[in-house]
């Protein structure tokens, strides 16, 4: 039994380790109590989130209406409206790491 507690202490302090470190898009899911199996169908490493998992919650008018916003960072261009069709949100959305300028891996850093 004191096992099972030892055990359940431990894990719990992990679980809040890992998650005071959270960065990206996962941190701010966090923050709006949004739990990790809503965008992991796995919990294993490497379980990548497609881009219909993020139109669940996020759709199109949304994600178009936000790109408006940050257009002016962009040369008025809207990094969600891509010449692309199937970019993959986490192509510039890390889950866990900071946001990445995917554009600008072409056009270079604006």
């Amino acid at each position: 039994m004191k096992f099972r507690l030892l055990i359940l202490c431990l894990s719990s302090f992990l679980v809040l380790a890992l998650n005071a470190n959270a960065a990206g898009i996962a941190d701010s899911h966090m923050k709006k109590s949004i739990p990790c199996t809503s965008c992991h169908k796995t919990m294993k490493g490497g379980d990548d989130v497609e881009r219909t998992d993020c139109l669940k919650c996020h759709n199109e008018e949304q994600l178009k209406v936000a790109g408006e916003k940050i257009k002016p960072k962009f040369d008025n261009l809207n990094p969600h409206k891509p010449h692309f069709e199937d970019l993959a949100c986490t192509e510039c959305h890390k889950g866990h790491a900071e946001q990445v300028n995917f554009c600008a891996s072409c056009h270079g850093n604006r």
